[in-house]
């Protein structure tokens, strides 16, 4: 069985490293003009080159965001085809991304990706909902919630005249030593492109609160890691009335993971509750198999699947 820490390196090295055969959209080792790129800003946003930070080379795309509405652009002269790429569910698009004074990661504890959270409750015990949070450990969250940059909106305009666009959650992304984590979604999953020439004229980005990040780095990339996960807790003997902690430990490259947990497989497998940490009181006695589903996001992987048997004595 893999540890976490296993599972947390293997992850980091899937989405920093990416595939050999990655299409370059963004290149921090040019300047913008030699790729022939214009920046623009959307709405009251900006956005510029700077030295101030690099993934690599020496620059970097800075932008400022105050809502989903507002933000900056990157024009391409000459537009991005991908029209190879979108037959392929496994390719996404991948973006390096760094946000100052705030830990990208909000508190939870495994390797990539994760749901937020729902309580669930069920006949013989009682379920809570801890920690939430997507994906891997990602230390503490700034103390100045005006700042806390959750989600990434792109909006994708092609040569076609047509728009699509995605919603990146950022709250479970681990970043490397440096700050920089990868946001990625599946080009199947970002609404409309399929309908349109896939020849991608500009990207907008813009963020969920007032905040600046960091571009580093634009790609296309195939990710075929599969989905992977581990439990806190084997099968288990318990008193009538015992708390639990279930904490689940995930990775799936750069797949946006949702937890979902059953507490009695004897009805169905059905969702009690989401969530990648679970608190449970075992108020009736019994034997009971809990089974952990984690899922990509978009539905484009196969979901992992895990049980733990559980004894409730009397």
């Amino acid at each position: 069985m893999f540890t976490k820490s296993s599972i947390l390196a293997l992850a980091v090295i899937s989405v920093l490293f990416g595939s050999a055969s990655a299409q370059t959209v963004y290149s921090p080792t040019r300047p913008t003009t030699e790729q022939g790129i214009r920046l623009a800003g959307w709405g009251s946003g900006t956005i510029s080159e700077t030295d101030e930070t690099a993934f690599e080379g020496t620059a970097s795309i800075r932008v400022s965001s105050r809502n989903f509405f507002q933000g900056g652009i990157l024009m391409f002269g000459d537009p991005v085809s991908i029209s190879g790429a979108m037959a392929d569910k496994a390719n996404t698009l991948k973006i390096v991304l760094k946000v100052p004074d705030q830990t990208v990661g909000g508190g939870g504890a495994s390797a990539a990706g994760g749901g937020g959270g729902r309580m669930g409750t069920e006949d013989g015990g009682e379920t809570g909902m801890r920690g939430g949070g997507q994906g891997a450990r990602g230390g503490s969250s700034t103390t100045s919630a005006e700042l806390r940059l959750e989600t990434l909106r792109l909006v994708i305009a092609t040569s076609d005249g047509k728009r699509s666009e995605a919603f990146i959650d950022l709250k479970g992304l681990a970043p490397d030593q440096r700050g920089w984590v990868m946001a990625a979604v599946p080009l199947q999953a970002i609404a409309g492109l399929e309908r349109t020439n896939h020849e991608i004229q500009s990207i907008a980005f813009a963020g969920d609160a007032v905040a600046s990040f960091f571009i580093g780095e634009i790609s296309v990339e195939s990710d075929t890691t599969p989905i992977y996960a581990d439990v806190n807790h084997d099968d288990l003997n318990l008193a009538l009335g015992d708390s639990v902690t279930f904490v689940a430990s995930g990775s799936g490259g750069s797949s946006q993971l949702v937890y979902e947990w059953d507490f009695d497989a004897a009805d169905g497998i059905q969702v009690d509750a989401e969530g990648q940490s679970i608190v449970r009181v075992f108020r009736k006695p019994g034997e009971f198999t809990i089974t952990l589903k984690v899922r990509d996001a978009f539905g484009l992987k196969e979901p992992f699947t895990r049980t733990i048997k559980v004894v409730v004595n009397p």
